[in-house]
């Protein structure tokens, strides 16, 4: 029984909006439109919101964290939630909204967090998203309300602590920021748990450093962090959670969207102290957990193990091309995290790491955003097509135009020709994996390698994280395709090294597989070959026909026979008489004296050849002994 057969017998379950594609681009909604509940109830209802969400370690670190700081305890004032784009922060401020307004719901995630978190009684939640003018203002885009206009990002938190008069005398363009004493002026009038949720501040700074005449109030925005965050740690009833778009790799190693460095560099050096807690919501090895609670809303028990046990079975009689048990598991983000087919089921294990590899690595991707869209269309491709046990890295099927476009982004345009030729068009149709005997098995393990390989870039270097003969058979063995289609675990290796001589953007070197945007060196030097021929070829062809022209009307006595003529075609050039192929063919049978040569281009198939010779339009054929 497949993946299709379990989801109608309904022991493995999908969300319905999987089936939706007009949600697929709302895998990561706006915190203001969640807020102000324009989104669908998927994000602005809580209790949908939290069935539909895996709640990390480090997210669930957070909401502890926070909830000790608004206790009174010890610990961080000011969270800065870092990641480049799609990393879950926006997500995790959403998380953290819910959470806190409506805790009795979070129980469908955890109950004694829940608990925790309900034992605060009334939270305010101030939510600040930089996206909406309605909620974080500036001086050209003012928020007006009873009677007054709001023009900062310092006058509408003031305003929805209730202490805008405080700071009104400094809510304009031309005014300083507030200083520390000010800010903290304005959050004494805090009376109960307070959450200051900031989202989308870098592009808002940004946008201010670009425009002429706001460029000095975005540097004012800078301070205006700074000494917020500063002045927070005076209260034990307030925390502010901020998104930055910064990756964190290591001590000292960041790294920033490229647009928007400058100005993540300048707010970090703002508001990070000792004092700050940083948290990355979702690392790499969430990736599994964060896909199987998007996308399906129910797996029974042991059909994961079941599905395991089938797999491995093969596995175990096919040792020779798919190694030992430990080469089955799978090493999922920076920590290494191992998981094997139960783990991950429906998804292959070699799924998960292909995806999360391209998804990490390609810069124009948004992590774990973009890897639930992609998984999202594949499911549903899945659930359409031949049954299944695994979804597999080939199910990310590049004949699918919207996933060809996901995948292969402008940083790595040059792969889309090599995927053309290769493997397959933008219509559909196959590229040179037709000329491979099991060619619907060539463009699996073509696909496969592509992903795993393409955002390394390289020409002619076997890198290690290149995959395999064994790690190939691992991304490509799926048990019902297989099966369906007659296929033996051998025909991988066959498959591979018929791949190799017919496909020029493939690349081998010690047993390790890629794809490079170069042609192969056998192929560039054929094609120098052939210009430099070009020229010395024409002239021959040129001579040859002279000759034959010569060879024919000087063999006929002058008034014997009607005037030579030279005959020609695209791939062909005919000395002969008549007005047609089968006339000059009876006059050579005729004539004696008569020599007909055919002269042959490069290019042109034997078939043809014979189509000129022989007497086709009649079915049959003839022969003449003084045909050439």
């Amino acid at each position: 029984m497949g993946l299709r057969e379990y989801v109608e017998k309904g022991i493995v379950k999908v969300w319905d909006d999987v089936y939706d594609s007009s949600l697929d681009d709302k895998a990561a909604p706006n915190l203001c439109d969640v807020y102000f509940k324009r989104e669908v109830s998927l994000y602005t209802d809580p209790e949908e919101f939290f069935k539909h969400t895996y709640l990390t370690k480090n997210m669930k670190e957070l909401i502890e964290e926070i909830t000790d700081s608004l206790k009174g305890k010890k610990g961080s004032r000011t969270f800065l939630l870092t990641s480049l784009y799609g990393g879950g922060k926006t997500h995790t401020l959403i998380t953290i909204y819910h959470a806190f307004r409506s805790p009795e719901k979070l129980k469908a995630l955890d109950e004694t967090l829940a608990a925790k978190v309900a034992e605060l009684g009334r939270t305010e939640v101030i939510v600040m998203d930089a996206y909406s003018s309605k909620l974080v203002p500036h001086p050209a885009e003012p928020y007006r309300t009873e009677g007054f206009t709001i023009s900062t990002i310092w006058g509408m938190l003031a305003h929805r602590l209730g202490a805008y008069a405080k700071i009104r005398h400094l809510d304009s363009k031309e005014s300083p920021s507030p200083e520390i004493e000010g800010i903290r002026s304005i959050l004494s009038e805090v009376k109960v748990p307070t959450i200051i949720l900031l989202d989308e501040i870098v592009p808002y700074v940004f946008n201010m450093s670009r425009s002429g005449n706001l460029k000095d109030y975005g540097d004012k925005v800078i301070l205006f962090l700074g000494n917020l965050a500063k002045a927070v740690e005076a209260f034990s009833n307030v925390v502010l959670v901020i998104s930055i778009q910064a990756e964190y790799r290591g001590e000292g190693d960041i790294r920033y969207e490229d647009l928007y460095r400058d100005v993540a560099e300048k707010i970090l050096r703002q508001i990070r102290r000792e004092s700050t807690r940083i948290i990355v919501p979702v690392s790499p090895e969430d990736i599994v957990m964060v896909l199987r609670r998007r996308i399906f809303s129910d797996i029974r028990e042991n059909v994961n193990w079941e599905a395991q046990d089938r797999l491995y079975s093969v596995y175990r009689d096919h040792s020779d091309i798919f190694g030992m048990e430990s080469d089955w598991q799978s090493s999922i983000g920076e920590a290494g995290k191992i998981v094997t087919a139960k783990d991950t089921y429906p998804f292959h294990p070699k799924y998960v790491e292909v995806l999360q590899e391209f998804i990490t690595r390609n810069k124009d991707l948004q992590k774990t955003r973009d890897a639930i869209r992609i998984t999202r269309k594949v499911v549903r491709g899945v659930l359409k097509g031949k049954d299944v046990d695994f979804i597999m890295p080939w199910h990310i099927d590049l004949r699918d135009k919207d996933i060809r476009n996901m995948v292969l982004t402008e940083s790595y345009k040059e792969f889309r020709d090599v995927v053309n030729r290769d493997i397959a068009s933008e219509d559909g149709s196959l590229g040179s994996v037709i000329s491979c005997s099991k060619h619907m098995l060539a463009l699996r393990i073509a696909t496969a390698i592509l992903l795993k390989t393409y955002t390394y870039e390289t020409f002619k270097e076997p890198l290690k994280v290149f995959p395999d003969l064994k790690d190939v058979a691992l991304m490509t063995y799926e048990p019902g395709t297989f099966s369906s289609e007659n296929l033996q675990p051998p025909d991988i290796k066959a498959t591979i090294e018929e791949m190799q001589s017919k496909l020029p953007h493939f690349a081998e070197e010690n047993n390790r597989f890629w794809f490079t945007p170069y042609p192969s060196v056998l192929e560039y030097v054929e094609k120098k070959a052939e210009e430099k021929l070009r020229g010395p070829r024409l002239d021959l062809y040129r001579k040859l026909v002279d000759y034959a022209e010569k060879a024919l009307v000087g063999s006929i006595k002058k008034g014997e026979r009607p005037a030579g003529e030279v005959f020609t075609t695209r791939n062909t050039v005919i000395a002969g008489y008549g007005d047609d192929i089968r006339s000059k063919e009876l006059i050579a049978k005729d004539i004696q004296s008569l020599r007909l040569l055919v002269l042959i281009k490069p290019g042109i198939k034997e078939e043809e050849l014979r189509d000129i010779i022989l007497n086709r339009p009649e079915g049959g054929g003839r022969n003449f002994a003084n045909t050439i």
